[in-house]
């Protein structure tokens, strides 16, 4: 399946096994529109492995770079957005309260996988934590040069 990514979702890990994404609070009015945006135009969702991940996460060399396209599945009826938490390994309590189910549909190697700060330097000037900084408040829809840019560099995994 060609990729087709127009948002960028942060999480500390991921891997074969994941089959939700998951936002704090302050990101469920961002969540909801990515959902509704996504759900009806087939679009993928990017995931990102943020640079200063702490190392509980294990999250290893998969640090800084996009390293998998999901697709958003419909909840099952009965199903909402808090149903999809994600439990904090260093508390086990829930530290992101709303997600969504997802698919896997690219998860190459993570070697290689592109460092999002490596795409930004090549695409945009300007410091690069204001552009991460953003997914603090949850995922956002890409801009189209970095769009365009992360469907080529997945293409080849497809």
């Amino acid at each position: 399946m060609e990729p087709n990514i127009e948002y960028l979702q942060p999480m500390f890990s991921f891997g074969p096994s994941t089959r939700h994404i998951a936002v704090p609070r302050r990101g469920l009015r961002r969540l909801e529109g990515m959902v509704a945006d996504v759900l009806v135009s087939g679009s993928h969702v990017a995931i990102y492995v943020p640079e200063g991940t702490d190392p509980i996460y294990s999250a290893g060399n998969a640090r800084g770079r996009v390293v998998a396209v999901v697709k958003l599945l419909p909840l099952p009826s009965g199903h909402r957005m808090e149903d999809y938490t994600y439990n904090d390994p260093f508390t086990g309590h829930v530290r992101w309260c709303f997600g969504y189910l997802c698919e896997t549909l690219i998860l190459p190697p993570i070697n290689h996988c592109p460092y999002l700060r490596t795409n930004f330097n090549l695409l945009f000037s300007g410091p690069f934590q204001p552009y991460v900084s953003r997914l603090q408040l949850g995922p956002f829809r890409l801009e189209p040069a970095m769009r365009d840019q992360l469907n080529q560099d997945f293409r080849s995994f497809s």
